[in-house]
């Protein structure tokens, strides 16, 4: 029995050390193969460490122009060189910027094969050129080169692209009053909204409104108002209290707005806006009747109507018309144009009428026609009473001029000899030894025509039937 499991021991030791031996040849293989792969590879990649590969570097010689503005382009020209041991073989060179930066033109450039050389290597340049969009924020930009050799392409590192806009536009976007309408000699205030259109700040903003030799003055402040800074693209706003002169004539009046400011870069700008300020005033008139030369029944004469402007503005293109009536005739144009009449200013128009009626007075209506001097026309209706008197009371009150005695004598005796030539001539024609058919014409003529036709008789055809 002992013996029996003494070679059951044994058996299984045998089986162990045949499995180790067994291990222990598979290691020695695996060193073996490994150190023969070293012996045979690593001369290799000895030999290929002494060749070398090619080292492809890459410089951004010169920008023109330098800054580049937006929506223009700009040349940009690189450097490549070969500072390997090797030869690098069909090189290309392709440029990749990025935005707001695009290719303009050409966008890869082959240049063949440059030859190593760690100190000396061959160089040669490449030219691209780029644009700046239309909206390109100013500062430093990236473009970057890929280059191919050997059939394999490699990326450099980023170059700087710089862009400036040089025009920082700072403007009035807007322009407001309070009140918004503006009355001579009253206080107002004037709001102006300016927008930075650059894309950068702009500092040390100065607003001024040139007001010297106007008629305008500041109201409590100043005519500077002055911004620290702006950013970008941002608003703000100024307001200026100001007040008019009492005698400001109603019209549209240009203010000067001066603007100086200085961009992020320390340049500094400066710009005119002008500003419409408008006066705004209802037309302040009056119609009189200021002369006239009828003032009783049956005058016949000249009545003289005055429109006078008493406002700050202009009046114009002013026509005055006389209404129709019964109570008088019109003899003369019913409708009168004045033109233009200037502040404190008149002008007349002259109608000619006929009084039909005795009445204590005539009323004379008018439609007065005009427009401001912001081109509003007015239509106003005026009635002008004219007083009128009995014969009797205007000669009293010296308004007519009575005639005297003696001239009325002296009328009535020239009148009753006129009738009695009238008369004496009748009765000669008749008497006369003219034919039948010149006598009868000659009767007719003098009847109708009077003293007219008598003396036309006397001298004409009495002579003949003497």
């Amino acid at each position: 029995m002992e013996a029996n499991n003494l070679k059951a021991k044994t058996r299984v030791n045998l089986a162990g050390e045949v499995k180790l031996l067994r291990m222990f040849a598979l290691l020695s293989l695996i060193v073996i193969a490994v150190i023969a792969v070293a012996f045979f590879v690593f001369p290799t990649v000895t030999a290929v460490n002494e060749l070398g590969t090619p080292t492809i570097n890459t410089t951004l010689k010169s920008q023109s122009p330098d800054p580049l503005e937006p929506d223009k382009t700009a040349e940009l020209k690189f450097t490549i060189r070969n500072r390997g041991k090797v030869a690098a073989k069909d090189v290309v060179v392709q440029l990749v910027p990025e935005f707001p930066l695009s290719v303009f033109g050409k966008e890869t450039e082959s240049i063949g094969d440059l030859s190593g050389g760690e100190d000396i290597g061959e160089a040669t340049e490449v030219v691209f050129k780029v644009k700046a969009e239309k909206d390109a924020t100013e500062g430093e930009h990236k473009v970057k080169l890929k280059i191919k050799y050997n059939g394999v392409w490699t990326g450099t590192q980023d170059f700087t692209v710089r862009v400036r806009t040089f025009d920082s536009i700072l403007n009035i976007e807007e322009y407001s009053f309070e009140p918004e309408e503006i009355k001579a000699g009253e206080p107002f205030k004037l709001k102006l909204r300016l927008k930075n259109y650059a894309d950068n700040y702009l500092r040390d903003v100065s607003v001024k409104l040139e007001i010297d030799g106007t008629s305008f003055a500041p109201d409590k402040s100043t005519n500077v108002k002055v911004i620290k800074e702006l950013a970008a693209y941002k608003t703000e706003e100024v307001d200026f209290d100001l007040i008019s002169d009492n005698t400001l004539t109603a019209k549209l009046h240009k203010v000067i707005a001066r603007i100086t400011y200085v961009n992020n870069l320390g340049t500094s700008f400066a710009r005119n806006s002008t500003l419409g300020i408008a006066v705004k005033s209802e037309p302040e008139y009056t119609v009189n009747i200021d002369q006239t030369e009828v003032f009783s029944k049956k005058d016949k004469g000249k009545v003289v109507v005055s429109f006078y402007n008493k406002g700050t503005s202009d009046i114009n293109f002013v026509s005055l018309e006389l209404a129709e009536s019964s109570d008088f005739e019109i003899l003369s144009p019913k409708n009168v144009y004045l033109g233009n009449i200037e502040s404190d200013d008149f002008e007349s128009a002259d109608y000619n009428i006929y009084v039909k009626e005795v009445k204590k007075e005539i009323e004379l209506k008018m439609t007065a026609k005009f427009k401001d001097n912001y081109n509003k026309e007015y239509v106003r209706q005026i009635s002008l009473p004219l007083k009128l008197y009995s014969e009797k009371d205007a000669i009293k009150y010296t308004l007519k001029k009575a005639e005297s005695k003696a001239m009325q004598i002296i009328f009535g005796m020239i009148g009753v000899l006129f009738a009695a030539f009238w008369v004496f001539m009748l009765v000669d024609c008749y008497n006369s030894r003219l034919t039948r058919n010149k006598k009868i014409a000659w009767l007719v003529i003098i009847g109708l025509s009077f003293v007219f036709g008598a003396a036309a008789y006397y001298f004409i055809g009495r002579s003949k039937s003497i």
